[in-house]
Formats: C-alpha cells, sequence, structure tokens
C-alpha cells in the first residue's frame, strides 16, 4: 500500500458471514487434530472475502473479545454465525453465544461434539465430572445439531434447549471422548452447514 492509499471500504465486499470454531482441553493449533482438520478444509473449500473462516480458538479464549470484534466488523449487516466446538471447547461455544446474544446477534448453527460442561469458576470445574450437569443452549441459537459419546469418560454432558432452538442430536457415535473431533459425523455436518451459508452468501453477489 502506497503511502496515502485507505484501506479497502468494508462497503465494497461486506462480511456476510462467520465461522468460529473452539477446541478442547490441552488441544493445541500446532497439533493437527479433529477441530483444526476441520478448520483447514473449511478455510480452503469455503473461506472468502464475504465469509471468514476463523482459525480454532482455545477453549479458554476471550469469547467476549470475539463477539465484539464480530460486531464492529458488522457494517450494517447482521451476519449469519456459525460455531464448533468440541469438550470444554462446547462450552466456550456457547459463552460465545451468549455474548452475541448481548450484541443482538443470533447463532444460525451450532455444531458440537462431546460438548462438556466448564464453571467459570476454577472451584466449580470439579462439575464437569458430574452427569447430571446440564448445559444450557442460549435461545439465539437458531439450529443445534450435536454429538455425543457414551463409551468413556468424560462425556458430554446433556443439554437443555430453548424452544426457539431447533435441534438434532446423535447420542450412539462410536468413538470415545478423545477422538470424537475426529468423528466422521461431525466432520461431515460442520462440511454440510458451512457449505450451505457459503452458497447461500454466493448467491447474493
Amino acid at each position: 500500500m502506497r503511502q496515502g492509499e485507505k484501506l479497502p471500504s468494508e462497503n465494497d465486499s461486506p462480511i456476510l458471514g462467520w465461522v468460529v470454531p473452539f477446541s478442547g482441553f490441552l488441544q493445541r493449533n500446532g497439533d493437527y487434530h479433529g477441530i483444526v482438520q476441520t478448520w483447514h478444509c473449511l478455510y480452503r473449500s469455503f473461506g472468502s472475502d464475504r465469509l471468514k473462516i476463523m482459525v480454532p480458538r482455545p477453549w479458554n479464549a476471550d469469547v467476549e473479545q470475539i463477539a465484539e470484534m464480530i460486531h464492529r466488523c458488522r457494517n450494517g449487516e447482521k451476519p449469519e454465525i456459525i460455531t464448533i466446538g468440541y469438550s470444554w471447547g462446547g462450552m466456550a461455544a456457547v459463552n460465545f453465544s451468549k455474548e452475541l446474544a448481548k450484541r443482538e446477534l443470533h447463532v444460525r448453527r451450532m455444531i458440537l461434539t462431546d460438548p462438556v460442561h466448564r464453571h467459570k469458576w476454577f472451584y466449580g470445574r470439579w462439575r464437569a465430572f458430574l452427569p447430571e450437569v446440564k448445559i444450557h443452549i442460549p435461545d439465539n441459537v437458531r439450529n443445534f445439531t450435536g454429538f455425543r459419546q457414551k463409551r468413556d469418560w468424560p462425556t458430554g454432558h446433556d443439554l437443555k434447549f430453548s424452544p426457539k432452538t431447533q435441534a438434532r442430536t446423535y447420542d450412539t457415535i462410536p468413538y470415545d471422548h478423545a477422538t470424537m473431533d475426529d468423528a466422521y459425523e461431525f466432520q461431515q455436518a460442520c462440511v454440510h452447514h458451512v457449505r450451505d451459508l457459503h452458497d447461500e452468501i454466493e448467491e447474493k453477489r
């Protein structure tokens, strides 16, 4: 960029969609785990100037700041948002959706695999090991797709939905917790729903 030139205007190409994935406990982006594999596929296949496929955020990411960034990039638009999460990253996706709700933004679809409850305070983290704890999906989530295994511990927690959310859950996936982000069914659901959003956005060009 030459001196005196301005940055490109978002009016030329507004951001109409976001995909925000969250990885699980102990996962690092330097490892090619299931969430990174899924992101890599989505980024290569569907990322564009109008559909932003964010690099996976960790389970303990500052979800308030991510939501605020998306809010500030709206430029008069109400973008379609898909959020993805695994294990404690599933709880991060839930908390992220709550932050979006504060900014009057909805979630087009939430896709979780073996989501595990995480209390906001350190001394409440033991609740992750209680099977009776439920994860409440915010009512700004329009559609939900979830996968859970029951072969080992920890297992994804039960979910509670608002009547405003159309939900489909699958509880018989034959994987253990450590490989639920590698599950074919989960990864294909991510590809299917992001492709639908991509095609819808491209039709508006």
